[in-house]
């Protein structure tokens, strides 16, 4: 009688030790034409950027030049380091990357 209850425990405990190994969930994936639905009902804007923003400036050529975590002050503009200080306010990203 001993032996049953222990290969009980046994099998208890390797069914619960599986158990634990298999997924917590599943999950299926959005169909893509719920995604192209979504996309048509919510066009994607371009950002613009206003005061209080932070932003990072990168020259490709010359990276020390680079400046990281710029606030956009009240007035709109920025300050870099070799260069007057640059309005980006009412700009999007791609706009402030055309206008070098």
């Amino acid at each position: 009688m001993r032996l049953g209850r222990l290969k009980s425990i046994s099998v208890l405990v390797a069914v619960i030790s599986l158990a634990a190994c298999a997924p917590n969930s599943l999950v299926a994936p959005t169909p893509p034409a719920l995604l192209n639905q979504q996309a048509i009902a919510y066009p994607q804007q371009n950002y613009v950027i206003v005061a209080g923003d932070v932003v990072d400036i990168k020259f490709a050529y010359h990276p020390e030049y680079n400046e990281l975590a710029l606030p956009v002050r009240p007035d709109g503009r920025i300050s870099l380091q070799f260069a007057p200080d640059v309005k980006v306010a009412g700009l999007t990203p791609s706009q402030l990357r055309m206008s070098s």
